[in-house]
């Protein structure tokens, strides 16, 4: 086993050599020698009777055998089986524990980024309609968004179509983008943001005065008048927009909401790429033009246009030389709607074109049953003109 380190016939150490003289019988033993003086780390100390010829026992001789190298050994042993233990391990368990959790991690990502592109609008990177007043509600119950205290902006891009229909989808998306980046750059603490659809967009700005909401707004037209430039072409584009800011009254969103919504329609009406502040005189005078433009559209659905003839006379004579055609229009009640009220409407939606056909057509078609000279007079849009 080693050689060995000392020989000895203290007979009586510890009391082993008395019970080996007593047996007969060899006491063997591993000893932990690192806090003995003059031992090594790991020693067998072993008891060995001597025997005479005749087989007497005479003595015991005690001999120390370093086993340091061997213990240091099966250490580097143990290690380098645990090694390769610990390696076959991680193969079969580790590494398909690995893929698991790389696999859980994929489907975490993928389910944030269904969340988010659910949540978002995919074209500008802002809430969508209706993450917006999921939004809204959780920054109310918070505390972090006070309505009352907010500026609702409803924000609508100034001939959007024109640059679809002009320049193609692809730079109409790209102005949108510029739109989105523009309004999330003006994004302030509390403040909150979404594209409702095509190209109308809302910003609530919380805690900020009216001062601060109108230098908001004239950044904003600012930022969105910066040419953006796609496939080489400049696109170039303006805001109209409506705003409802109310310290006074609390509204719901719902109410502030639609206030805001009769503020943009008369920014469009008054030429837009302008901005216009709700008053509530202009909520009166926008919910009847609406009623008008209503009874427009369902004019022709509904049978509500008809044509009156006002008979020309001719002041020598004083006979009936001829009519003029005059245009009448009722609402759901059968009421009368003024022409100098419904014209203009009719202009600025774009009906006029088609009024003023029908309007011809009928005329000419309840003349040509009148007698000779008869003649009739049908009065047309300046519109129609300007549109050829």
């Amino acid at each position: 086993l080693g050689a060995p380190l000392e020989v000895g016939a203290e007979t009586d150490h510890n009391g082993h050599a008395r019970i080996v003289l007593d047996t007969g019988k060899p006491l063997i033993d591993v000893q932990d020698g690192r806090e003995k003086q003059n031992r090594p780390d790991l020693y067998v100390e072993a008891y060995v009777p001597v025997f005479t010829k005749s087989g007497e026992c005479i003595g015991v001789v005690e001999v120390y055998l370093d086993q340091t190298p061997v213990a240091a050994l099966f250490q580097t042993n143990f290690v380098s089986l645990a090694a390769a233990l610990g390696f076959v391990v991680l193969l079969s368990f580790g590494v398909p524990f690995l893929a698991y959790i790389i696999k859980m991690r994929q489907q975490v990502k993928t389910g944030e980024k269904v969340r988010l592109l659910s949540s978002r609008d995919q074209l500008t990177g802002l809430h969508n309609r209706a993450t917006f007043f999921q939004k809204v509600d959780e920054a109310c119950q918070s505390g972090r968004l006070d309505l009352q205290k907010a500026a609702i902006i409803f924000i609508d891009l100034d001939n959007f179509k024109t640059i679809n229909d002009t320049f193609g989808h692809k730079a109409g998306d790209a102005f949108l983008r510029h739109v989105g980046n523009a309004i999330s750059s003006h994004l302030g603490e509390g403040d909150l943001s979404a594209r409702f659809g095509g190209d109308e967009f809302v910003f609530i700005s919380h805690n900020r005065t009216m001062a601060e909401v109108e230098a908001l707004v004239a950044s904003l037209r600012e930022a969105v008048s910066v040419p953006v430039r796609t496939d080489g072409i400049a696109l170039t584009g303006h805001l109209s927009l409506g705003v409802h800011f109310d310290l006074e009254h609390e509204l719901s969103l719902k109410e502030q909401m639609h206030k805001a919504d009769i503020a943009l329609y008369q920014a469009k009406l008054s030429g837009r790429n302008t901005w216009v502040l709700f008053t509530p005189d202009l909520e009166e005078k926008i919910t009847r033009r609406r009623f008008v433009e209503e009874c427009i559209l369902s004019g022709f659905p509904q049978n509500r246009f008809e044509v009156h003839y006002q008979p020309l006379i001719q002041q020598s004579s004083l006979e009936v030389v001829g009519f003029e055609a005059l245009l009448r229009l009722k609402d759901a009640d059968g009421n009368f709607i003024a022409p100098d009220e419904f014209i203009s409407v009719a202009e600025d939606a774009g009906e006029i074109n088609k009024i003023g056909i029908w309007v011809l057509q009928e005329a000419a078609r309840t003349a040509a049953s009148w007698p000779e000279p008869l003649f009739v007079s049908v009065n047309l849009s300046a519109k129609q003109f300007g549109d050829g």
